[in-house]
């Protein structure tokens, strides 16, 4: 699991924000996950990512794509997917939901 710091402090802003009664079970969530930190892309990575999507969603898309993930996850596909040059983002973007079940299908070949 990769996360870029600016995903981190969306997510805990959102936790504040929308469930405050459970942003302390969120950090000690986060605290215990063993990921990988990455930080946040360099300013070229993120001008070719709004290329591919708009501004505002930019950096979450080239933190994926410098880390060299093979999925990004997100609550937020509605905003990837609606863009006119999808086809070109060169990672699956997928719900939680969706990402479960390919990990379960993928766990199952193996």
């Amino acid at each position: 699991m990769v996360v870029s710091r600016q995903v981190l402090v969306e997510a805990d802003r959102n936790f504040c924000a929308k469930l405050p009664n459970l942003v302390i079970q969120f950090r000690r969530f986060i605290r215990n996950l063993a990921m990988l930190m990455v930080e946040d892309p360099p300013a070229k990575a993120v001008k070719r990512a709004a290329s591919l999507i708009n501004r505002k969603d930019a950096p979450i898309l080239a933190a994926a794509m410098e880390s060299e993930a093979d999925y990004l996850i997100t609550l937020d596909k509605k905003h990837f997917l609606k863009q006119k040059a999808t086809p070109n983002i060169p990672i699956e973007v997928c719900t939680p939901a969706d990402f479960l079940r390919i990990f379960e299908r993928l766990w199952l070949q193996d």
